[in-house]
């Protein structure tokens, strides 16, 4: 009988994260990184377009007065902080 070759899967989801989790992984991501230009370019171009979707949602957000329906949408640049629409 001819040894075949084991495939071993390891569920990294079932590993408990003892202190900080996601720390590590941010490590090895940067080690990475470090390593290996592509993946440099990569982790930064996922973080800068990361970075300008985040400012772009925060800009572009869109907040409910108190007691409005939601057909009655204003932005929070047409309302600056405490002052009703009209």
């Amino acid at each position: 009988m001819a040894d075949e070759p084991r495939h071993v899967q390891i569920n990294t989801s079932a590993i408990p994260v003892a202190g900080i989790g996601g720390i590590g992984m941010l490590a090895i991501a940067g080690i990475f990184a470090a390593s290996f230009p592509l993946a440099r370019w990569v982790l930064v171009s996922g973080a800068a377009g990361g970075a300008l979707v985040g400012v772009v949602m925060i800009l572009l957000r869109v907040v409910t007065p108190c007691g409005a329906d939601s057909t009655a949408r204003t932005t929070s640049a047409a309302h600056p902080a405490g002052t009703p629409p009209a």
